[in-house]
């Protein structure tokens, strides 16, 4: 039967239905004949892997498809990666279908050609397309083409589809612009003439520089911007401006690994190469050998970067000396130094007073050395993290570190961070030690203790309600008391003992301790000035502030406006001094009956009255009669008028000591002195 359908296909139709529905025999078959397929069962054209199948076999077996395989998503976008034209067999339902055909689009661009038309000249659907496959560019209209949206869309995607743009936008000097900052390769798809603007090419090789073709190598303002970018460009450029110092100086200047693609004259140009070193300290690797030799260039290297010194010259890397000069412009070369220098006491303390992080390069010797540890760690404690494991474990040394610095117990050995006595004994050189010790000394009661009374600051949380060791905290520093719990600022008899220190812990007591009379006296009574703490019911409470002010007189200071304004308050403080009148109402201060009886109490209350009382005869007179010295706050009307300063000196002789001189020398006032 097979042979025969090599003759005549046609015979097919009088096979059996067995025959006809034999997915082996029609494989066979279509190899010989495709036109076989239009005879098979229609249950077998309707089988989509048996077609998958006879596609590889015959991609024109398709067109005998039944219709409901034409209609099929999945199996047309199995169909097209093996044979991309077979879109064209699809249904024109499947080729209106925009989400199918970007499916289709990613497997294979060529599949939009079969797009239904109005999918094809829908601008949104191209966009998404070339969204999934810039390549759909090729397949689009001419109007496409020329979209710029589309375009750039595609070529920010795959520079290579700038060749499908059309003639207007591969014309267009903007676009063209806009396109190399996305890829600058796509510049070789540009026209001729924007390939030789000089604006665009300097664009271009400014973020690829090895797109510089033949017109541009010998640009100096172009290879320039390409060396910028990428030292290699160096190498495009054109013989006569490699063979040019100034240019080659400039060059290096941009991009030190410029230095690489100099010529060799160049590389053993002090000039060049010290230049070249500034812009970047590994350039030295490209100098010539000599220069590699030379001490002030390998030290301007090494004072960038320590680790240009891997790149000197056998003769330097040797040379003691010029190793210890190394070190001094840059302590980091330490750590490519040989090893003969690396154990090398005097070259490894140089290193260290730059900076201790270079003891990990030292060599084992040092490091295993205990009087050279312990000269390292008068520099610097925290070098300690890179002494051998024996010396993190020494008692002495980590003692002395400690004392110079608390964060070195963390570069202690186990043994001693394990050590109950030794961090007692640590503690007792620098308290804050305890801040890096082990969790388990951190909840140790006696070290804990032993801490607080070296320096309350170190009080942490688990020790916040211990009344002992926040009493003892206390003992140390009032002020620890902000750092107690609640239950304990809320506790009188640890609020009373932090207020016998000063009574400004007041400050850090519970809202109902500062309500407290009791407590806020007792504060009081240690200074005046703590009832600034206090609540303002108190600050606001007559009978309180009266009791106060008679404690301590600065107490007017922080009461309320309505005690400041207190005429009893107010006597009974400047009874405990004249001062406390600066803190009264400005009504009192102008009150001539009330300055009458404060003057009576404290003639140098008058410094705190009001100008229009400073200028009262009576009041005056009545303060002078008390203490002479309270003329110097009289107004200076007074103290000018001759007939006020002769009363004066009638009613308190002692006055005339802070007269005028004019008035010293009026022989009537002499006279009434007498």
């Amino acid at each position: 039967m097979l042979a025969a359908t090599q003759i005549n296909p046609s015979i097919l139709q009088y096979a059996g239905d067995k025959l006809r529905d034999n997915s082996e025999f029609f494989l066979a078959a279509i190899r010989i004949n495709p036109l076989t397929l239009q005879y098979a069962d229609d249950k077998l054209r309707d089988n989509s892997e048996f077609f998958l199948a006879a596609i590889r076999i015959n991609p024109l077996t398709l067109q005998y498809a039944d219709d409901k395989l034409r209609d099929n998503r999945e199996f047309f976008l199995a169909a097209i990666r093996i044979y991309p034209f077979a879109l064209q067999y699809a249904s024109d339902k499947l080729r209106d279908n925009r989400e199918f055909f970007l499916a289709a689009i990613r497997i294979n661009p060529f599949a939009l050609q079969y797009a239904d038309d109005k999918l094809k000249n829908n601008r949104e659907f191209f966009l998404a397309a070339v969204q999934v496959n810039p390549f759909a560019l090729q397949h689009a209209s001419n109007e496409f083409r020329d979209d710029d949206k589309i375009v750039l869309t595609a070529v920010q995607k795959n520079h290579l589809t700038l060749q499908y743009a059309g003639d207007k936008l591969k014309n267009n000097r903007e676009f063209i612009l806009a396109v190399i900052q996305i890829n600058p390769l796509a510049l070789q798809y540009a026209s001729n003439e924007f390939r030789d603007d000089e604006k665009i090419v300097l664009a271009t090789v400014q973020i690829n520089p090895s797109i510089l073709h033949d017109k541009f190598k010998d640009d100096e303002k172009i290879v320039l911007a390409a060396v910028q970018r990428n030292g290699v460009a160096l190498q495009y450029a054109s013989n006569k401006l490699r063979s040019n110092k100034q240019f080659t100086l400039i060059a290096v200047q941009k991009h030190g690994k410029t230095l690489y693609y100099a010529r060799d004259e160049f590389k053993d140009d002090k000039e060049i190469v010290l230049a070249a070193i500034q812009r970047d300290y590994s350039t030295l690797q490209y100098a010539s050998d000599k220069l590699k030799n030379n001490e002030e260039i390998v030290l301007a290297a090494i004072r960038i970067s320590g680790a240009a010194l891997q790149y000197a010259s056998d003769d330097l890397k040797n040379n003691r000396e010029f190793i210890l000069a190394a070190v001094q412009v840059n302590p980091f070369a330490l750590q490519h130094a040989s090893n003969e220098f690396r154990d090398d006491d005097k070259i490894v303390l140089t290193a260290v007073q730059k900076n201790y992080l270079t003891l990990q390069y030292a060599g084992d010797k040092l490091k295993n050395n205990r009087e050279f540890i312990l000269a390292v760690i008068q520099i610097n404690p925290l070098a300690l993290q890179y002494a051998s494991n024996e010396f993190r474990d020494d008692e002495k040394i980590v003692l002395a570190t400690v004392q110079k610095n608390s964060e070195t117990l963390q570069y202690a050995g186990d043994k001693l961070r394990d050590n109950r006595e030794f961090i007692l004994a640590a503690i007792q050189i620098n308290p804050f030690t305890l801040e890096h010790a082990s969790d388990k000394f951190k909840d140790d009661e006696k070290i804990v203790l032993a801490t607080v009374q070296k320096n309350s600051e170190t009080l942490h949380d688990k020790f916040k309600d211990d009344e002992k060791i926040v009493l003892a905290a206390i003992q140390r520093d009032y002020s620890t008391l902000q750092y107690a719990s609640d239950k304990l600022k809320n506790n009188e008899e640890i609020v009373l003992a932090a207020i016998w220190i000063s009574g400004a812990a007041l400050k850090y007591a519970s809202d109902d301790l500062k309500n407290n009379e009791e407590i806020v006296l007792a504060a009081i009574r240690i200074s005046g000035a703590a009832l600034k703490y206090a609540s303002d019911d108190l600050k606001n409470n007559r009978e309180f502030i009266l009791a106060t002010v008679q404690e301590h007189f600065l107490t007017l200071q922080y009461a309320s406006n309505e005690c400041k304004d207190d005429e009893e308050i107010v006597l009974a403080a400047i009874q405990r001094s004249g001062f406390s009148l600066q803190y009264a109402s400005d009504r009192l201060k102008n009150n001539k009956e009330f300055m009458l009886a404060a003057i009576q109490i404290d003639s140098l209350a008058l410094d705190y009255a009001s100008d229009e009382l400073k200028d009262d005869e009576e009041i005056v007179l009545t303060a002078i009669q008390k203490h002479s010295a309270a003329l110097g706050y009289a107004s200076d009307k007074l103290k000018n008028n001759r007939e006020f300063i002769l009363a004066a000196v009638k009613k308190n002789s002692l006055v005339f000591r802070y007269i005028s001189d004019e008035f010293k020398n009026d022989e009537e006032i002499k006279a009434a002195t007498r």
